[in-house]
């Protein structure tokens, strides 16, 4: 993995989402291009997701099931992938904007991409752990983008005592005999935490949708 990481984020959209970069900016008049492959199944205000990026994913999930032995070919099953596939990249794409909005610009990342780079011994080298990660460079663009936005976003989130000691007590009742509830206090305070940033992400992702202007055209 990268010796210098700021991607909190990379499970949540570029797991199976990476090297799949596809949306552009939708030209006034445009709504449907007459290529099948080009046609557009989703714009998030001006900005459009192509049925190419769409089916791309959809067949790379459906992979992944296929390795856990499960049946990718019936049809609702199928249909329950293609629904999240489309809600990942909305929420992907919804995120973008924000980060732009916010001054998470191109030449912001630029200067984050080169930190990241002065860690390897040349560029070769930087290119061969992309590859090594399945991502490119506009990949790791995108997942730190997200990734600065998001911890700006969570700055300063804080945990009370009470919400601890309560998770603390709960884990001692579905345990047997005396544990020291003092040593499993750290993890447990991280677990509080990072439960608490998924409920405030959401929060967020629903605020972006609502003030959003999304259309499905699948």
């Amino acid at each position: 993995m990268f010796r210098y990481v700021y991607i909190f984020l990379t499970a949540i959209f570029f797991i199976g989402l990476a090297g799949c970069s596809g949306s552009e900016k939708l030209e006034q008049e445009e709504v449907q291009l007459p290529n099948d492959e080009m046609t557009i199944v989703a714009i998030i205000n001006d900005e459009k997701i192509h049925n190419s990026e769409f089916q791309e994913l959809v067949e790379h999930r459906k992979r992944m099931y296929e390795e856990d032995g499960l049946d990718t070919e019936e049809p609702h099953f199928i249909r329950q992938i293609e629904e999240q596939i489309l809600e990942d990249l909305i929420s992907k794409v919804l995120l973008l904007q924000a980060a732009e909005r916010d001054g998470i610009n191109d030449a912001y990342i630029e200067e984050h991409m080169n930190e990241i780079r002065e860690n390897y011994a040349d560029e070769a080298e930087f290119l061969e752990e992309l590859k090594a990660n399945q991502l490119t460079e506009k990949d790791l663009e995108e997942m730190l983008k997200i990734d600065l936005f998001v911890e700006r976003y969570l700055e300063g989130l804080e945990v009370s005592e009470d919400e601890i000691d309560e998770l603390l007590q709960q884990y001692n009742g579905f345990t047997e005999g005396e544990i020291d509830l003092e040593q499993v206090r750290p993890t447990i305070e991280a677990n509080v935490i990072q439960k608490r940033r998924g409920e405030l992400l959401n929060e967020l992702l629903a605020d972006l949708k609502a003030e959003s202007e999304i259309q499905i055209l699948q």
